[in-house]
């Protein structure tokens, strides 16, 4: 039996050299010859576990630490092991309650800035965002260049709506690691929330040099683009996001760009892959306005009908289809559009003007009177445009 104890010792100090070096593989191997003597060897147990949690083999090393903790329920170390293995497997509640049990058990484990910064994500994961936030402070008091906690700070800040203060925060995040993606990310996210679309471009331009291949990345500066007008620049990114991945979710965006490029047939095909990926009313009003805007009334009716039947609330869908109508000479089908449209929405200007003006060509004055008093509070350029179509004696004026 001494002599079986004096090996065990020889492989654990022989396990620890090799860990020292990162040869996990090697140091598993040292650690199981432990086992093979003393099954229930403690150290020789978490170890094992340990040397399986380099390797990322997940399951294998839970196994191993769970052995462990039936041994010593008040392990905290393998608590803690364990709390970041959780994290890693996206099973946040189970991370947070192993690493609070090894707060509690070995209250020095919370100085240690990784368990607290994998407590942290856990905590924000769920939605707990004031105390993800409280903990990313303390990861900065114990490590004060740690861009992970920074970056942490400055995404929790974002998520409680306190977008001005989140900036700082992840600008120190990117200057103490330049290669730090996510800081970009959701300093770019940040910027567009402030309203300051132009800052977010060159941000995620740079996200862009980080993760050339990341289709994220590149549908961010392709939305961003977009955001400032930069339609070509913004779908030519967001092409490269589909050389990569043609399922990303994409389509409807390039063809949005390509409708305000007047490129109407090009916004209708891509719109059209937009919704052979999945249904949506909001691809269907592009394809009714692109429809609209070469003429082609009764195909745009038919779209807007296709977006109303995935959402009857779509006000675009029932003020276009009203547009549509009114082009028509189809005027009573027309106003029922443009009052339904109202319903949804009673502030879009718009569809009050053409809801008066599809009541004048009915014949209805009163009630096209009735629209030009209401425009008046909300848009005096489109009531006075209503007022010059009624004219005093009651005729239809320049409609």
């Amino acid at each position: 039996m001494a002599l079986k104890y004096l090996q065990a010792q020889w492989w654990l100090w022989l396990g620890r050299r090799r860990s020292s070096k990162e040869d996990y593989a090697a140091a598993l191997t040292s650690y199981k010859r432990v086992l093979q003597s003393f099954p229930n060897h403690l150290r020789a147990l978490a170890n094992v576990g340990n040397c399986l949690d380099h390797q990322g083999l997940y399951p294998e090393a839970v196994e191993f630490y769970d052995r462990a903790l039936q041994n010593r329920a008040d392990y905290a170390d393998v608590h803690a092991r364990l709390g970041l293995i959780f994290w890693r497997q996206q099973q946040y509640q189970e991370s947070i309650d192993s690493l609070n049990r090894a707060f509690r058990m070995k209250p020095s484990l919370k100085k240690e800035a990784g368990f607290l910064l994998a407590f942290a994500r856990s905590l924000g994961k769920i939605g707990k965002i004031e105390d993800a936030l409280a903990a990313y402070k303390e990861v900065i008091e114990i490590e004060p260049k740690s861009a992970e906690a920074f970056a942490g700070v400055g995404w929790a800040l974002w998520s409680n709506g306190e977008r001005k203060e989140a900036e700082a925060p992840l600008r120190d995040a990117i200057n103490l690691s330049p290669s730090y993606a996510d800081a970009y990310d959701i300093l770019g996210w940040v910027l567009r929330d402030l309203g300051r679309d132009e800052e977010s471009v060159p941000v995620w331009r740079r996200l862009v040099e980080v993760k050339p291949d990341n289709c994220d990345a590149l549908a961010s500066l392709g939305w961003a683009l977009g955001g400032i007008g930069q339609y070509r620049e913004g779908i030519s990114e967001l092409k490269k996001v589909l050389a990569i991945d043609p399922t990303f979710p994409v389509h409807y965006s390039i063809g949005l760009y390509h409708f305000y490029l007047e490129e109407y047939q090009e916004a209708i095909e891509a719109e059209e892959k937009a919704i052979a990926q999945k249904p949506d009313a909001d691809a269907y009003c592009v394809i009714a306005i692109s429809h609209l805007a070469q003429g082609e009334y009764e195909p745009a009716i038919a779209s807007c009908k296709q977006a109303i039947d995935l959402d009857s609330k779509s006000h675009l869908a029932w003020h276009n289809m009203g547009e549509a109508y009114l082009e028509l000479g189809q005027f009573e089908q027309a106003v029922s559009c443009l009052e339904k449209a109202l319903e949804i929405d009673p502030a879009i200007a718009e569809s009050r003007l053409q809801l008066g003006i599809a009541y004048l060509r009915t014949g209805n004055r009163p009630e096209a009177l009735k629209q030009c008093q209401l425009l008046r509070d909300m848009d005096s350029g489109k009531a006075a445009e209503l007022q010059s179509a009624i004219s005093p004696d009651g005729t239809m004026g320049r409609i």
